[in-house]
């Protein structure tokens, strides 16, 4: 996806795979969140990354988050997400997701959070009463 769709109500859609060969199929419930503040610079998350994809249509990676529902995978929950991960691993994905945001909560919990001198005061001037 280069850009969202403009029309807002195709921001979701749900499609089905199948794969040739095999008598199963999966279903794709797709969720594009699109005015994403991570997208802007200046806002908690956002991050440049345009460097490391040399060519690209666009400076915004994407992030894709993948939900899979237990009771649908006959009890081998635990296998398929390990395969899934050394497959990530074998195709050079070098962290998980999340990882980024669980570091920067380690580090805020332990250094705490910049504020802005000006922030910080009106925090102070609006909590004194």
């Amino acid at each position: 996806m280069v850009k969202c769709p403009k029309d807002p109500r195709d921001w979701h859609q749900t499609f089905q795979i199948y794969p040739v060969g095999i008598n199963e199929s999966v279903i794709v419930d797709l969720e594009m969140i699109c005015p994403c503040d991570c997208e802007r610079p200046g806002n908690f998350g956002y991050e440049d990354r345009s460097a490391a994809f040399p060519g690209a249509m666009t400076s915004n990676a994407g992030e894709c988050v993948i939900l899979i529902d237990p009771s649908r995978t006959g009890g081998a929950v635990d296998a398929r997400l390990a395969g899934l991960f050394e497959q990530l691993a074998a195709a050079g994905v070098e962290r998980l997701p999340g990882d980024l945001r669980y570091a920067r909560r380690r580090r805020s919990l332990a250094e705490g959070i910049a504020v802005p001198d000006e922030t910080y005061e009106t925090v102070r001037r609006l909590a004194s009463g």
